[in-house]
């Protein structure tokens, strides 16, 4: 979490996320990742003035309970969303 106050009790600037999240596809394959042979113009700008992830990893190999977890900060375990179609289990 992000604090709502600085050291010197000052809020600090309004700052705005964007965070990009794309399905099965490789770092490799982006110019911002160092592959000279694509045209990805606008991803390479962003990581240029914003932030680029250098390691990153994952709760779970599938993209829903991924994001449910990136976007929670649940484990999958504790949200219901297991599979890509599999409904939730009865509690």
């Amino acid at each position: 979490m992000i604090s709502c106050q600085t050291q010197t009790g000052r809020r600090p600037t309004a700052r705005h996320v964007v965070l990009v999240t794309i399905d099965t596809l490789r770092a490799d394959r982006l110019g911002c990742y160092g592959n000279p042979n694509v045209a990805t113009p606008h991803l390479d700008r962003l990581a240029k003035e914003g932030a680029l992830a250098l390691d990153a990893t994952v709760h779970a190999p599938l993209t829903r309970p991924s994001h449910i977890s990136m976007f929670t900060g649940l484990y999958p375990p504790e949200h219901p969303h297991l599979g890509p179609s599999r409904p939730p289990s009865p509690t």
